[in-house]
């Protein structure tokens, strides 16, 4: 079962890293979660663009850039990596990483999941997705709103899925793929890393590392 998911320290900092529509999004889960509150509390946004929130009324602050808070000691607390490109995120967790922060994975309390789901630091799952069993997420997967992944799937380090895919029984998945809204993958195909499966295709045949496919069936492009 999961563990070591959220901090439990009595009202922890956590930031939002990234201001944009996804990180709204988790700034809307995180505050729905039964922990907020609780075992901690939601301080603000870490964005380089300070001027992200301006159209926006949340009761949370852009804080800083990435650089500011790595030279202010921000990593006393813990931040929520909230970035949808998978490439973009892993640079920017990987910096985080070496200056010191520590990523929080949060699981959205509509969210099912089974037995033996394994996830490393800095997973994002939105609410109403499944993960059924035995399943390993890498560090860093964000899996966006109602999306699936069947038994025996492995899904590598900083890959998004998109809302509504669905990965079925015995896939692999490398690091930094992405999955467009709709996608899916029948059982048992690999998925390569930095691979990209456009929307709303289906999967029929192993996608090569840094390939772009589409269609239903998938296709190279």
């Amino acid at each position: 079962m999961v563990s070591n998911c959220f901090p439990m320290n009595a009202l922890e900092s956590i930031y939002i890293v990234g201001a944009g529509g996804f990180g709204r999004e988790v700034f809307a889960w995180a505050n729905q979660h039964p922990l907020a509150q609780k075992a901690w509390e939601l301080k603000g946004f870490i964005d380089d663009n300070s001027a992200a929130l301006d159209h926006y009324d949340y009761p949370v602050p852009v804080v800083g850039t990435i650089d500011d808070c790595l030279k202010q000691g921000f990593t006393r607390g813990k931040v929520l990596l909230a970035i949808g490109d998978p490439q973009t995120r892993r640079a920017i967790g990987q910096r985080l990483l070496d200056g010191g922060f520590s990523l929080m994975t949060l699981i959205h309390p509509t969210s099912v999941i089974g037995e033996n789901v394994r996830f490393g630091q800095g997973c994002i799952i939105c609410p109403h997705c499944t993960l059924t069993c035995d399943i390993t997420l890498g560090d860093g997967v964000m899996i966006n709103a109602h999306s699936s992944i069947g038994h025996d799937c492995k899904v590598g380090d900083w890959t998004t899925l998109s809302g509504h895919c669905e990965l079925t029984g015995g896939c692999a998945v490398g690091e930094t793929a992405f999955f467009g809204c709709g996608s899916h993958v029948l059982p048992g195909i690999r998925v390569g890393d930095g691979a990209h499966v456009g929307a709303g295709s289906v999967v029929l045949q192993a996608v090569p590392d840094n390939t772009r496919v589409f269609g239903n069936p998938a296709r190279r492009i």
